[in-house]
């Protein structure tokens, strides 16, 4: 989540990524104000047509659909007077991407719970290295933008071809060590290594035969410049968006795959719904993998519950592993403890 602070009351907001929603429903109150690009269908003589707007609402409820939405219902406060009617009602539908500005008198509370769901967002995603034979830059990738971290240049001595080979070996040490040392600091598992011709090859071959280890976390690009103008040209061609994706699965399908070891020794998993809340409400619950399609099944009082208890709820994007847990009821859980 990007938050902006624009006063002491009032925030922008922009989601990205479906814990987001989350964090939203916690904070949204009732009395609460939003405001937000929408729609809203208008009466035009003899015809109806849905014209998009800017509104703000005074918060009544909210809801996480099945489609891994966030509705903010309320009644509208602001709007093109020529278009709306103060104090009817209207829906404002967040979803990944969507900006919205909150007003709101913050709670202690909700202040941590926003920066929770920061510090969530700004977690990295993989390095991306731009290599060439006199400069390597190093730039890490988060779920709510890039950071350049670090400039390393090859000093070359010599003409032989014996002191151009230890120059190399050196350049190549001084980035692997910033790798690892970024890598093993911010828990990265992916490196995109990319730069025009082929002296990314030379120094990905050299890892390979050093570090092999540290070679399987590599993904091979080749861009037409280098330097920074060459990671920019990785995040326009979308390759970091694969990763994110990609880790994203890899995520959901690891808390699975934890549920299926525990289920088969009849250990620390449950499912369903019914069996699912009950351990929530003893807090026993850990972590909970869950389908959009059953969103509209739960209790009223699910996700409070499961902030109170400190149960961590990851909403299912992957479609892979929502097929796997639709299976299990649309509800998988990790337990802290057995329940008797």
């Amino acid at each position: 989540m990007k938050v902006f602070v624009i006063k002491k009351d009032e925030i922008r907001v922009k989601v990205e990524i479906p814990e987001d929603l989350l964090a939203l429903k916690d904070i949204l109150k009732q009395g609460d104000k939003v405001y937000g690009k929408t729609s809203r269908v208008i009466k035009k003589e003899t015809r109806t047509e849905r014209v998009p707007m800017f509104l703000g609402i005074e918060v009544e409820k909210t809801e996480i659909t099945q489609y891994g939405t966030l509705r903010v219902l309320g009644k509208i406060i602001e709007g093109p007077e020529n278009l709306i009617t103060y104090g009817s009602y209207h829906t404002i539908e967040v979803k990944l991407g969507y900006e919205l500005i909150i007003k709101k008198e913050w709670s202690e509370w909700e202040i941590e719970r926003l920066k929770e769901a920061i510090l969530i967002s700004e977690s990295p995603e993989a390095l991306i290295v731009c290599i060439e034979e006199d400069e390597c830059e190093v730039a890490m990738l988060k779920k709510n933008g890039l950071k350049f971290l670090a400039s390393i240049y090859n000093r070359k001595s010599g003409k032989d071809n014996k002191a151009y080979e230890l120059s190399l070996k050196e350049y190549f040490g001084e980035i692997i060590r910033k790798i690892k040392d970024l890598m093993q600091r911010y828990n990265i598992e992916n490196v995109i290594i990319c730069g025009p011709g082929f002296f990314k090859d030379i120094f990905s071959k050299y890892v390979s035969e050093n570090y092999e280890e540290l070679a399987d976390k590599f993904i091979i690009e080749t861009v037409s410049t280098g330097s920074r103008s060459g990671i920019y040209e990785v995040l326009k061609r979308g390759i970091t968006n694969k990763i994110l994706q990609r880790n994203r699965f890899v995520q959901e399908n690891y808390i699975f795959e934890k549920f299926l070891e525990e289920l088969a020794k009849d250990g620390l998993a449950t499912y369903g719904v019914n069996d699912v809340v009950n351990a929530l409400m003893h807090g026993a619950v850990d972590k909970i993998l869950l389908s959009p399609s059953i969103i509209k099944e739960l209790p009223q009082n699910f996700f409070k519950l499961a902030r109170d208890m400190r149960s961590k709820i990851y909403i299912i994007s992957s479609k892979d592993v929502n097929k796997k847990v639709e299976k299990f009821g649309g509800i998988c859980a990790i337990l802290r403890y057995k329940l008797h």
